[in-house]
């Protein structure tokens, strides 16, 4: 499950004060205040997209990260200028949230309609002193009933809601290194899930058939 797609169909965004404020406050994370406390708190987990390097991952152990202040599993990924995936890989790079939780294998009504997750994205540029949001996203579980969609493959299908900032275009800074810190709670219901969080350089678009 991914937020975005590829980096050549991945849409530009130009994100306003107003828009940051209100995607922060749509977010839920407990509130303003637990996305503050998220913003500065200890990360679960600190990955390096280095060199010759095409992904990092983390993957939460269960939901206990939901019983600290922040409520979230925090991954920070430090992107130095030398950033550069392997074999044909773009210098660009993306970062996903709970993609391989497969909503679309689930085919009970009830546990697809119980799904949620929502991520904040932030960065702290190399030499800055605060990490400013650059994306925020929450989705959810729809389900179409297998039985009035002649042959449906998949029931359950993930829905991005209004309202989410989608990723720009990402690469590794001219020097130095920047930092890229990922907040993101899964749910079943109430319950907390397992999240995996993963960055990895972009793959050239396939060729156009002619």
């Amino acid at each position: 499950m991914k937020p975005h797609t590829a980096t050549s169909k991945r849409p530009q965004r130009t994100l306003t004060l107003a828009a940051l404020i209100l995607a922060g406050l749509s977010l839920s994370l407990a509130g303003p205040a637990a996305a503050l406390l998220c913003e500065n708190a200890a990360a679960n987990a600190s990955l390096v997209l280095g060199p010759a390097k095409h992904s990092v991952k983390s993957t939460s152990s269960g939901g206990g990260y939901a019983t600290v202040s922040c409520k979230n599993f925090v991954v920070d990924i430090s992107v130095p200028s030398n950033s550069s995936g392997t074999g044909t890989d773009l210098k660009s790079f993306s970062i996903w949230t709970n993609f391989e939780n497969p909503v679309g294998a689930i085919t009970a009504k009830a546990a697809c309609l119980a799904f949620s997750d929502q991520t904040l994205v932030y960065k702290k540029a190399g030499g800055a002193g605060q990490f400013q949001m650059i994306g925020s996203w929450q989705r959810s579980g729809s389900w179409t009933d297998p039985t009035q969609q002649n042959g449906i493959l998949f029931p359950c299908t993930i829905q991005t809601k209004p309202g989410a900032i989608l990723l720009p275009t990402l690469n590794p800074p001219a020097n130095g290194a920047d930092l890229y810190r990922v907040v993101t709670i899964r749910k079943s219901g109430t319950t907390p899930q397992t999240v995996i969080v993963e960055a990895d350089h972009d793959s050239p678009a396939p060729p156009i058939p002619r």
